[in-house]
Protein backbone atom coordinates (compact mmCIF):
# COMPACT_ATOMS: atom_id res chain seq x y z
CA UNK A 1 0.00 0.00 0.00
CA UNK A 2 1.44 3.35 -1.01
CA UNK A 3 0.25 6.58 0.59
CA UNK A 4 1.49 10.00 -0.53
CA UNK A 5 1.22 12.87 1.94
CA UNK A 6 1.41 16.51 0.90
CA UNK A 7 1.44 17.98 4.41
CA UNK A 8 0.78 21.64 3.65
CA UNK A 9 2.93 24.71 4.21
CA UNK A 10 6.26 22.87 4.61
CA UNK A 11 5.76 21.27 1.18
CA UNK A 12 7.92 18.29 2.23
CA UNK A 13 6.14 15.45 0.46
CA UNK A 14 6.29 12.06 2.16
CA UNK A 15 5.57 8.66 0.63
CA UNK A 16 4.75 5.73 2.89
CA UNK A 17 4.91 2.15 1.68
CA UNK A 18 3.39 -0.56 3.87
CA UNK A 19 3.79 -4.18 2.80
CA UNK A 20 2.61 -7.45 4.27
CA UNK A 21 5.25 -10.18 4.46
CA UNK A 22 4.77 -13.96 4.50
CA UNK A 23 4.19 -13.95 8.27
CA UNK A 24 1.30 -11.44 8.01
CA UNK A 25 3.49 -8.78 9.54
CA UNK A 26 3.81 -5.31 8.04
CA UNK A 27 6.98 -3.55 6.98
CA UNK A 28 6.97 0.23 6.60
CA UNK A 29 9.30 2.39 4.57
CA UNK A 30 9.24 6.15 4.23
CA UNK A 31 10.56 8.29 1.40
CA UNK A 32 10.54 11.97 2.29
CA UNK A 33 12.06 15.37 1.68
CA UNK A 34 11.84 15.86 5.48
CA UNK A 35 14.98 15.10 7.49
CA UNK A 36 12.97 13.79 10.45
CA UNK A 37 11.28 11.14 8.29
CA UNK A 38 14.57 10.20 6.65
CA UNK A 39 15.96 9.45 10.13
CA UNK A 40 12.80 7.60 11.15
CA UNK A 41 13.03 5.46 8.02
CA UNK A 42 16.54 4.37 8.98
CA UNK A 43 15.18 2.91 12.22
CA UNK A 44 12.30 1.19 10.43
CA UNK A 45 14.57 -0.66 7.96
CA UNK A 46 14.65 -4.08 9.64
CA UNK A 47 11.46 -3.87 11.67
CA UNK A 48 8.09 -5.56 11.25
CA UNK A 49 4.81 -4.64 12.91
CA UNK A 50 1.62 -6.41 13.85
CA UNK A 51 -1.19 -4.44 12.20
CA UNK A 52 -3.71 -5.16 14.95
CA UNK A 53 -1.33 -3.92 17.64
CA UNK A 54 -0.64 -0.75 15.67
CA UNK A 55 -4.24 0.06 14.77
CA UNK A 56 -6.24 -1.05 17.79
CA UNK A 57 -4.40 0.87 20.50
CA UNK A 58 -5.12 4.36 21.83
CA UNK A 59 -3.71 7.02 19.50
CA UNK A 60 -0.07 7.74 20.21
CA UNK A 61 0.67 4.51 22.08
CA UNK A 62 1.58 2.10 19.27
CA UNK A 63 5.14 1.02 18.50
CA UNK A 64 5.17 3.17 15.34
CA UNK A 65 4.01 6.19 17.38
CA UNK A 66 6.86 5.65 19.83
CA UNK A 67 9.40 5.70 17.01
CA UNK A 68 7.67 8.70 15.44
CA UNK A 69 7.95 10.70 18.67
CA UNK A 70 11.74 10.29 18.69
CA UNK A 71 12.16 12.08 15.36
CA UNK A 72 9.17 14.31 14.61
CA UNK A 73 8.68 17.43 16.71
CA UNK A 74 5.73 18.98 14.86
CA UNK A 75 2.56 17.79 16.61
CA UNK A 76 0.17 18.62 13.76
CA UNK A 77 2.09 16.87 10.98
CA UNK A 78 -0.41 14.45 9.37
CA UNK A 79 2.18 11.79 8.49
CA UNK A 80 1.69 9.61 11.60
CA UNK A 81 -1.98 9.25 10.77
CA UNK A 82 -1.06 8.41 7.17
CA UNK A 83 1.41 5.72 8.30
CA UNK A 84 -1.28 4.10 10.42
CA UNK A 85 -3.84 4.36 7.60
CA UNK A 86 -1.35 2.69 5.23
CA UNK A 87 -0.86 -0.17 7.70
CA UNK A 88 -4.61 -0.47 8.22
CA UNK A 89 -5.36 -0.65 4.49
CA UNK A 90 -2.47 -3.02 3.73
CA UNK A 91 -3.74 -5.40 6.42
CA UNK A 92 -7.29 -5.23 4.99
CA UNK A 93 -8.59 -3.71 8.22
CA UNK A 94 -10.11 -0.79 6.31
CA UNK A 95 -10.72 0.26 2.74
CA UNK A 96 -8.03 2.44 1.18
CA UNK A 97 -9.74 5.80 0.81
CA UNK A 98 -8.36 9.31 0.49
CA UNK A 99 -8.50 11.61 3.51
CA UNK A 100 -8.59 15.40 3.21
CA UNK A 101 -8.55 18.51 5.34
CA UNK A 102 -10.43 21.49 3.96
CA UNK A 103 -9.81 24.89 5.51
CA UNK A 104 -12.26 27.77 5.41
CA UNK A 105 -11.83 31.16 6.91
Amino acid sequence: MKVTVNPGPCKLQTIIIAQTNDDDEITVSIQSDCGAYKKMNEELQDMTFDAYSEIFTPFGTSEIAGIYKKYVKHATCPVLSAILKAIEAEANLALPQNVTFEFEK
